[in-house]
């Protein structure tokens, strides 16, 4: 099942506990509603077809790998946990194109971080000047944005 959100719109201001979204929900290629949160901890709220939903949620529950909790049982991901992952990648992916475009990226394997520098000359110059000074980091921009997005996320994460 292929689970998608459509457009979407998200707001760091409204954030406070969760996510402020507003977007379509699209199951296999088909809009089946609307679901949004207000960002203040609530659960999302969804308008549209429901037994869609509930058949997407109960896909969830099924396919999808459990949550690891430090302190309980692993529980399994439904589809509003699913949801919040999408309006995080979707978040993330859209700080990393604005980045990218503003910054040269890195990643140093040695330390696990990300360092940027502005582009201020060519985006060519600060590439040759990073990679001389540090041979063995990953340059995000050079990256298939999959794999520059796989590592922002990953930094980011720790």
């Amino acid at each position: 099942m292929k689970i998608e959100l459509t457009n979407l719109e998200h707001s760091d201001a409204l954030s406070e506990e969760t996510p402020a979204f507003r977007a379509d929900l699209v199951i296999d290629g088909t809009r089946i509603g609307t679901v949004h949160n207000t960002g203040t901890g609530g659960a999302n709220a969804f308008r549209g077809d429901v037994d869609a939903y509930y058949r997407a949620d109960e896909w969830c529950r099924a396919n999808l790998p459990k949550i690891t909790m430090e302190t309980a049982e692993d529980i399994d991901t439904d589809l509003e946990t699913h949801t919040f992952r999408l309006v995080q990648d979707a978040t993330f992916a859209n700080d990393l194109r604005q980045q990218m475009t503003e910054s040269v990226l890195w990643h140093d394997p040695a330390d696990g971080h990300l360092y940027a520098a502005t582009i201020r000359t060519t985006k060519a110059d600060i590439i040759a000047f990073v990679k001389q000074d540090h041979p063995d980091v990953q340059i995000l921009n050079e990256l298939p944005f999959g794999e520059a997005l796989a590592l922002y996320r990953r930094a980011a994460d720790k």
